[in-house]
């Protein structure tokens, strides 16, 4: 079972530095203030209607949530009463995808689908929660040996890589926090049933916003999961609801900004690793972060190697964090100065030959 802590949240609040490689968000880089001025209290359902026609849904599906964190825990939630026992998440992933259906009592069955075998148990409850299993049977309602439940964020948090859908599963729940910077969110396709999160602290830099949103497949779910608000969550304040609106409102301005920065950088980065590679030979997608493997500079393990750049002034997450083993450091590049902060970087690597 996995500890219910947020370890990535945790090193990057203890190993701050100037010199950030660890922020995945624009966070600094769009200005703020001019959409928290004259903000007023808004109804959610103005909100709603953008978020729809960004999404090429109806807004009726769409729930309002405080962030990606707490739509995640709803989904999982909602989804774990009403049916849903299994569940795979591919590695590397971001911390709370992987941890969050374990904790909640899901089983995984990761080999099973690494294997290429079906789902071949299943799990009832009798009266006193007492779980029978039995083992030729399938889980849940779905008597078609798929599996129930794909989570990934896409693109893929760290490796900025694009995934697509296994379909031997029933669900997708796709955090798509990142995925803006890579397409546009109406031409998104999916084959399965899926619930797609979304959030404002890393393409439009609104950490202060602490706004998010959940698409669910239907009407009808999308009412279910708002009405979980009182039992694991709160509405959202109108106030930052009209912030959020007056942001969305300028989605292409943000859009065209946040693409050309990000890909300026990216290029830095292709052009100028050193000996470092990609995690699994496989560049990044358009995105903020990058998965990358120092092998070829140390054979400190990604914690050591993340407190040895501490010290040196440079802040970088763990490859641990995402859920592998082996030399891997996420490089985030959403800084203005990227190109001198990454220079920096690999000369403290060099500085380990």
């Amino acid at each position: 079972m996995y500890d219910p802590y947020f370890e990535t949240g945790r090193w990057i609040v203890s190993h701050k530095t100037k010199n950030d490689l660890s922020n995945s968000g624009l966070s600094g880089r769009i200005d703020l203030k001019k959409y928290f001025e004259n903000a007023t209290m808004m109804d959610e359902d103005i909100l709603k209607e953008e978020i729809a026609n960004l999404n090429n849904t109806e807004k009726e599906n769409v729930v309002v949530t405080h962030g990606a964190t707490e739509a995640l825990f709803m989904l999982v939630a909602f989804l774990r009463l009403s049916d849903h026992y299994t569940y795979y998440v591919r590695f590397p992933e971001y911390e709370p995808i992987y941890k969050l259906p374990e904790l909640l009592d899901l089983d995984n069955v990761g080999e099973m689908v690494e294997k290429g075998e079906i789902n071949r148990k299943y799990r009832k409850y009798e009266e006193g929660d007492k779980k029978i299993f039995v083992v030729d049977g399938n889980y849940g309602k779905a008597n078609d040996g798929r599996f129930d439940l794909l989570l990934y964020s896409n693109i893929n948090n760290p490796t900025g890589w694009f995934l697509e859908e296994i379909n031997n599963f029933r669900t997708n729940v796709v955090d798509e926090t990142f995925l803006q910077f890579y397409m546009d969110l109406d031409s998104v396709k999916y084959k399965n049933e899926t619930y797609r999160i979304n959030t404002y602290t890393k393409f439009y830099g609104g950490d202060e916003v602490r706004v998010g949103w959940i698409i669910a497949p239907d009407e009808e779910r999308a009412k279910k999961i708002n009405s979980m608000k009182g039992i694991f969550t709160e509405q959202v304040s109108r106030y930052n609801i009209s912030v959020a609106y007056r942001m969305i409102r300028e989605n292409e301005i943000i859009k065209e900004f946040a693409r050309y920065e990000m890909q300026k950088n990216q290029s830095y980065l292709k052009k100028n690793m050193g000996k470092l590679r990609f995690y699994g030979n496989k560049g990044p997608e358009l995105s903020t972060v990058s998965f990358v493997d120092y092998s070829l500079y140390t054979k400190m393990d990604s914690i050591a190697l993340g407190e040895y750049l501490y010290k040196k002034g440079i802040s970088i997450v763990p490859g641990k964090f995402f859920g592998v083993e082996g030399p891997y450091l996420r490089v985030c590049y959403t800084r203005e100065d990227f190109s001198r902060v990454f220079d920096q970087f690999l000369g403290y690597l060099e500085e380990l030959e």
